[in-house]
């Protein structure tokens, strides 16, 4: 299983017991370590996880996210038997890359994967989502066309 949050919304606490709850790796898939928001500085993520913070650059917002990208999920020993929470700042998954260029990604896989958004107080699955997107551009289109 793939998780995906944002921490837009969140304290650096409540991300913490969700990881811990979910016996997760956390993966920082932003293209920057740094941020105005405190508790969420890469630095400051290593010392609240240790050796449960991973940083994927090469999966971040601003990076051209490739195949070796995307293997890269499942190609690391440092998870263990733990799975992955991939965080970046957008709270929706609908308007951020965790959705956009790496959920759907994983949706198209052979074998395809299909991660959870954590959002607010809720689980979605990516398909799910990805069906409600493609059902709202579907009534848009149809609409306009009357």
């Amino acid at each position: 299983m793939i998780y995906t949050i944002g921490y837009q919304a969140l304290a650096p606490e409540r991300l913490s017991a969700i990881v811990t709850h979910l016996g997760a790796v956390l993966v920082d898939v932003r293209s920057s370590r740094s941020t105005r928001k405190a508790g969420f500085g890469s630095r400051q993520l290593a010392e609240r996880f240790g050796d449960r913070y991973l940083w994927f650059p090469d999966l971040g917002g601003r990076a051209v996210i490739d195949d070796d990208a995307i293997g890269s999920l499942f190609s690391t020993s440092a998870y263990g038997d733990r799975p992955p929470v991939l965080m970046c700042m957008e709270e929706a998954p609908a308007e951020c890359h965790r959705h956009f260029e790496i959920a759907r990604r994983l949706l198209l896989l052979q074998n395809p994967v299909d991660c959870v958004h954590i959002f607010r107080q809720e689980m979605i699955l990516a398909s799910e989502l990805q069906a409600s997107i493609d059902e709202d551009r579907l009534y848009w289109h149809e609409d306009l066309a009357v």
